[in-house]
């Protein structure tokens, strides 16, 4: 995309004055006819890549957690016993730094 059409979406989509002109565009839209036949492709496409991007983030999320902790399913049994041992990390610290 050549820099001036992306300078000029920009600011029609983020204009420096005003709201946004960004709009999300309910399904029921689509199925009542009001949205342009040739433009219902691209939402449905938009909306795959959103779920791909959803899903791609929960993932990343999932793999910090088994990664950081250990845990496949963070439980709140699992939250407890990771906040109690970073209590016990910081009063070793304190008293550390405290003698």
């Amino acid at each position: 995309m050549p820099d001036n059409l992306e300078r000029i979406l920009q600011g029609y989509f983020h204009p420096k004055e005003g709201r946004p002109n960004l709009q999300k565009v309910p399904v029921n839209y689509v199925k009542r006819g009001k949205v342009k036949p040739e433009f219902v492709a691209c939402i449905k496409r938009a909306k795959q890549l959103e779920q791909k991007y959803f899903e791609s983030l929960e993932k990343a999320q999932e793999n910090r957690v088994v990664e950081q902790y250990g845990v496949e399913v963070l439980t709140n049994d699992d939250a407890e016993w990771i906040i109690e041992g970073a209590k016990d990390f910081v009063l070793e610290i304190e008293e550390i730094l405290a003698s």
